[in-house]
């Protein structure tokens, strides 16, 4: 199984939620993929940097280490600009970084979408792929039975 965690979802993670820990849990437990676009982890140093506090740039990149890091290539680059334009033409733009996630998970042809902001990935094509923590977790119980 192959899952791309958007930025809310690793925050969720990181605040220590228990849904989204027993979900990191399971998907350990099924040898699962975890990927993160490199677009995600820069939202969170934002965060980190803004805070300014060293322990928590320390942190931050420990728990980074248990994900999958997914850099920008030429087919994600292509894949963001596809989809931005599909968004304008139907005049339902997204934040930039939403695209790029959205690219990132077309890219690594994953199994699901982990989101807190499903709303931010919808109409492109694999709706049915795209689930919140209580959605996965749901799915992940029944894979492990």
């Amino acid at each position: 199984m192959k899952v791309v965690l958007d930025t809310s979802s690793l925050i969720k993670i990181e605040r220590q939620d228990e849904t989204s820990i027993l979900i990191v849990e399971l998907l350990s437990e099924l040898d699962a993929q975890m990927f993160v676009s490199a677009i995600s982890i820069s939202e969170l140093y934002i965060g980190a940097y803004f805070k300014d506090v060293r322990s928590d740039i320390v942190e931050l990149k420990e728990f980074l280490s248990a994900f999958s890091w997914v850099e920008m290539n030429h087919s994600i680059a292509e894949d963001t600009g596809k989809i931005i334009a599909k968004r304008i033409r139907l005049g339902k733009p997204v934040d930039y970084q939403d695209n790029v996630i959205s690219a990132t998970f077309l890219d690594k042809n994953a199994d699901y979408l982990l989101t807190m902001n499903d709303k931010h990935f919808k109409g492109l094509g694999f709706d049915d792929k795209i689930v919140n923590p209580k959605e996965l977790l749901k799915i992940l119980k029944k894979e492990k039975n």
